[in-house]
């Protein structure tokens, strides 16, 4: 069975995109997060953790969505292993977003960074969880017939209904 990786995709470049921008912000940026960060000297630090990361996630999710349709199952599941990877170090990062509000010096308000860094750990979370699951269908060494007979039932019943 060909199992797709690709629903969670848009929602990693969307994640990747809000942490470059973010990155960007804190590590060139002239705003209020700037001068924080450069009050503890981490703006080098910021920049380079969250546009590298943001960077990989975006490329790694990228290349699956514009090259990854036809990849037989090898190939798919080294890169949702990848995918997988980068989005763990993603949950790290945000949870690290929400240290650093949590501990600034300086009382500013940076309300819609700390409304997206909870969100966007949480669904990092979600595209961790739903890859591991994607491996774990696709590793042979892993016994998922039935999951498979499952799922198989599930879309037919869909279809039926539609």
């Amino acid at each position: 069975m060909k199992i797709a990786s690709r629903s969670f995709i848009p929602l990693e470049l969307f994640i990747a995109c809000a942490m470059m921008s973010w990155g960007i912000s804190g590590g060139l940026g002239g705003g209020a997060l700037f001068r924080e960060l450069a009050l503890q000297g981490r703006n080098l630090e910021w920049g380079l953790i969250l546009c590298g990361l943001g960077a990989a996630q975006f490329a790694g999710a990228a290349i699956e969505w514009l090259l990854g349709r036809r990849w037989e199952a090898p190939m798919l599941e080294r890169s949702v292993r990848a995918r997988c990877v980068l989005a763990f170090l993603g949950i790290c990062v945000w949870l690290y977003i929400l240290l650093f509000i949590g501990t600034a010096e300086t009382r500013e308000p940076w309300f819609s960074l700390w409304l997206q860094s909870p969100a966007a750990a949480v669904f990092s979370f979600w595209a961790f969880v739903q890859n591991y699951k994607v491996i774990c269908l696709l590793d042979p060494a892993v016994p998922t017939a039935q999951l498979e007979r499952t799922m198989i039932a599930e879309r037919k019943q869909l279809l039926r209904h539609h």
